[in-house]
C-alpha cells in the first residue's frame, strides 16, 4: 500500500507523455511503463493499459522504440500472466534484439519468446529459447539481469517437472535459486528451492522431498514470511500420506488448521482455506472419520471458486459416497 502513491504519480506521467511527441518523449514512456510493471506482479496490467493507450502512435516510434515497445509488452503480459496465443510478434523482436541489443536486451527477448512457446505448448521451442536467453546472460558485468536470469531457469524447471525429468528440474532449480540470491530476491529463492521437493518425489526419495520442504519452510520464517512458510509447511502431507505415516500427517494438518483457524479469526479469507478443507476432507475420509470429511468437504464444494480445488472435494466425495454405496448422487 505504500508504494501506491508511486503508481498513481507514475501513471498521471504516462497519461501526460502519451500525448506528447519526439523520441525523448517515447524514450520517457516506455521507462515509466517497465517501471511500473517491475514494482509488482498486480501493476503490470497497469502497464498494459498505459502501452495501449500508446498504441496509436507506434507510427511515430522508431524502430528501435517499436521494438521496446513490444518487448515490454510481452513482458507486462506474462507478469500478468496473460497467455501468449502467436509468436510472430516476438521472433521479430527476438531476432532484432540479436543484432542490435545488449546482453540484457537480448536475455529478456529470448525469454519472452520462450514464454510464447510455454503458452503454445510446445515445449522443445520453449527450452530452446530459455536455453538461448541464459546464454546472452553476462554475469561478469555488475548490471547482469539475474532476476530475469533466475526465472528462465525456474521456467526451464516447471517444464523439466511436467515431462517428469528430475535431474534436469533439479539443476534448473538449483540455477534458479541462486540467481535468485544474486538478484537479492529473497523469497523466490527460497520458493525455487523448495520447488525442487517434486523433483525428489519423482525420484521416490521422499524422505528429501520432506527436508527441501522443511528447511524451505525454516528459511521463510526466519524472513519474516510466515504466511507462506504454513503453506509450505502444509505441503509434506502428501508426502507422509504417501508413506502411510497417518499419525505425522495428522500433525502436520492440525498445525495447518490452527494457522487458518486464526487467519480466519482476523477476516481473512481467499481460496487457500478451502483448498486446505478439501486436503482435511481427504484425511478424515483416509482414516474413516466420514462426518469430518463430508463436514470439510461440504464447505469446500460450496464456496470455494478454484476448479482444481472443486475437483479435489467431488474426487474425495465420490470415494465417500462409495463406501456408504451412495455413489448414485456423484
Amino acid at each position: 500500500m505504500k508504494k501506491l502513491p508511486l503508481v498513481l504519480l507514475a501513471i498521471v506521467s504516462l497519461f501526460v507523455l502519451a500525448g506528447c511527441h519526439g523520441d525523448k518523449q517515447y524514450d520517457d514512456l516506455l521507462q515509466q511503463a517497465d517501471s511500473i510493471m517491475n514494482i509488482n506482479d498486480d501493476s503490470a496490467k497497469v502497464a498494459i493499459k498505459l502501452l495501449d493507450k500508446a498504441k496509436p502512435q507506434l507510427n511515430n516510434f522508431s524502430k528501435a522504440q517499436r521494438m521496446r515497445y513490444q518487448l515490454l509488452y510481452h513482458k507486462a503480459m506474462n507478469k500478468a500472466d496473460i497467455l501468449f496465443s502467436s509468436d510472430s510478434i516476438m521472433k521479430n523482436v527476438a531476432a532484432y534484439y540479436e543484432k542490435h541489443g545488449t546482453s540484457n536486451e537480448r536475455m529478456l527477448a529470448y525469454y519472452m519468446l520462450g514464454c510464447v512457446y510455454r503458452d503454445l505448448y510446445e515445449a522443445p521451442m520453449a527450452l530452446e529459447n530459455y536455453d538461448k536467453a541464459a546464454e546472452q546472460a553476462d554475469t561478469t558485468k555488475k548490471d547482469c539481469d539475474y532476476t530475469t536470469l533466475s526465472r528462465i531457469y525456474g521456467q526451464m524447471g516447471i517444464l523439466f517437472e511436467k515431462q517428469h525429468i528430475p535431474y534436469q528440474e533439479l539443476s534448473a532449480l538449483n540455477n534458479a535459486t541462486k540467481y535468485a540470491y544474486l538478484a537479492k530476491d529473497t523469497l523466490n529463492a527460497i520458493l525455487f528451492f523448495q520447488n525442487k521437493s517434486t523433483a525428489f518425489y519423482d525420484l521416490s526419495e521422499i524422505d528429501s522431498a520432506i527436508h527441501i520442504n522443511l528447511k524451505a519452510y525454516n528459511l521463510l520464517k526466519k524472513h519474516g514470511y510466515d504466511q507462506i512458510a504454513n503453506i509450505v509447511f502444509g505441503c509434506n502431507y502428501g508426502y507422509y500420506i504417501e508413506k502411510k505415516d497417518y499419525s505425522l500427517a495428522n500433525q502436520y494438518l492440525m498445525k495447518m488448521k490452527s494457522f487458518l483457524d486464526r487467519m480466519q479469526a482476523n477476516n481473512f479469507s481467499d481460496n487457500i482455506d478451502f483448498s486446505f478443507h478439501a486436503t482435511l476432507g481427504d484425511y478424515y475420509n483416509r482414516v474413516n472419520k466420514l462426518d469430518s470429511a463430508l463436514f470439510y468437504l461440504n464447505i469446500c464444494k460450496e464456496q470455494t471458486t478454484r476448479l482444481d480445488t472443486r475437483i479435489s472435494a467431488y474426487a474425495t466425495l465420490k470415494k465417500i459416497a462409495y463406501k456408504q454405496n451412495d455413489w448414485k448422487q456423484y
